[in-house]
């Protein structure tokens, strides 16, 4: 009876656990952050976008849901399309859903270690078209952003991404236990 009554309970929690999260990934919200750069927020994940023009560049999809929410809000709000889109590194969490955030018009930009990882775990999602190694700069009329590698960090083919003129460095999964970002070189 005992043995029952926890394994009742120990099921509970999980369908309670599941029900949480898919609650949890269904609330979005987009905050500006500084002038043409955006906060994509998917429950407790984040990406971000710059908008120029009629034309966006947005990092990680996040997941299928995520990112045709976003991809429908950056159309609604700024009537721009996705020129670039760009993975802060492979792991899943991160990177789903890049299919339905990309138009056929889209570049896929990612590090070669993250697109590599990507193809050998057959991750459901939009495969890189452009790689690079150290640093890639990619330009919308007088707004850039800058991608940067610095060496192993959470997963292979960890970059940061500076939106510039404004300034804005984004990185994601950077603070890792028993570890520091950094290059020793």
């Amino acid at each position: 009876m005992f043995a029952r009554l926890h394994l009742v309970l120990f099921s509970l929690l999980m369908l309670l656990g599941q029900y949480t999260f898919a609650v949890e990934q269904t609330s979005y919200k987009v905050e500006n952050i500084k002038d043409n750069i955006y906060r994509f927020s998917a429950g407790h994940y984040h990406s971000a976008f710059m908008i120029v023009d009629k034309v966006a560049l947005v990092t990680d999809p996040l997941n299928s849901d995520a990112a045709k929410y976003l991809k429908s809000y950056i159309k609604k709000t700024f009537n721009a399309d996705i020129k670039y889109m760009v993975y802060s590194h492979s792991h899943v969490d991160h990177a789903m859903g890049g299919n339905e955030l990309i138009d056929k018009n889209t570049t896929v930009v990612s590090h070669k270690f993250a697109a590599d990882d990507l193809r050998l775990n057959k991750v459901p999602t939009a495969l890189p078209d452009l790689t690079f190694s150290d640093t890639l700069t990619l330009n919308l009329g007088e707004s850039y952003v800058v991608l940067n590698y610095y060496g192993p960090n959470n997963g292979r083919g960890n970059v940061s991404m500076r939106f510039m003129p404004a300034n804005v460095l984004y990185v994601v999964d950077w603070i890792v236990l028993g570890r520091m970002p950094y290059k020793t070189s």
